[in-house]
């Protein structure tokens, strides 16, 4: 409206202006953490509000603590307490939480014998267990074993264990050690009398302590001969 003319009759008419949605767009990022832990604060990117409109984004997921191991969304959320989403075309991208498996560690527990017996039963310790876990929630049973054997000599001996396994958990095996100690053996010597100018009677002793299959002896000699004078003379043992 406005102009005016004397050479013309003028007719206004009205033309549209039409506002359109603008363009905002909110974006999850991926994150990831092991089994058991909390989760990492959830970040995203929220692009394309309008300067004065207080449009925010929040993010979540439904995995906890104690979520198995897996992928997770994230789901974005646009906060709007002016209530002006209806001026916007919305498009949302959801993360992805990885949960990952946590390190446990599972060692073999330190064992000794002495030499010529069985060995003992074995046992493990573990670490790295979470959400008050114990072994169990592991799938199989531990099994160990060991070069040594009952005729293996005095000396320090591996102890392999395996065979738990979990999908929560990445399961790293520790060797412990056996350790085989000496066997008491004791052999001793018998007192025995003669007199002068006998020969010696026969020399004897006792020998314990040798273990099945192992052909050790023992033997006795005293340097006292016929015409050694009255006295006292050692008994010496000796193991053949």
């Amino acid at each position: 409206s406005g102009l005016t003319s004397t050479n013309y009759s003028i007719t206004f008419s009205n033309g549209t202006l039409s506002v359109t949605s603008y363009a905002l767009v909110v974006s999850a990022d991926n994150k990831s953490r092991t089994y058991g832990a909390a989760n990492p604060t959830l970040t995203g990117s929220l692009t394309g509000v309008v300067a004065g409109d207080n449009i925010t984004a929040s993010f979540s997921t439904v995995a906890d603590t104690n979520s198995p191991v897996g992928a997770y969304s994230i789901v974005a959320s646009l906060n709007d307490p002016n209530n002006r989403l209806g001026n916007y075309s919305v498009t949302s991208s959801n993360g992805t939480l990885s949960v990952v498996p946590a390190e446990l560690v599972v060692v073999a527990n330190d064992a000794s014998r002495v030499y010529g017996q069985t060995n003992p039963v074995f046992s493990a310790s573990y670490t790295g267990f979470v959400n008050g876990e114990d072994a169990s929630v592991l799938g199989g049973e531990l099994n160990f074993s060991t070069t040594a054997s009952v005729n293996s000599p005095v000396g320090t001996y591996p102890i392999e264990v395996s065979g738990v396994t979990s999908t929560n958990y990445s399961i790293t095996f520790s060797n412990g050690t056996l350790s085989v100690t000496s066997y008491a053996l004791v052999v001793s010597a018998d007192n025995k009398s003669r007199t002068y100018g006998s020969v010696n009677p026969t020399l004897t002793g006792s020998l314990t302590g040798v273990v099945a299959g192992d052909n050790i002896t023992a033997s006795y000699s005293t340097v006292a001969d016929t015409n050694s004078p009255v006295g006292t003379y050692s008994i010496v043992t000796s193991l053949n």
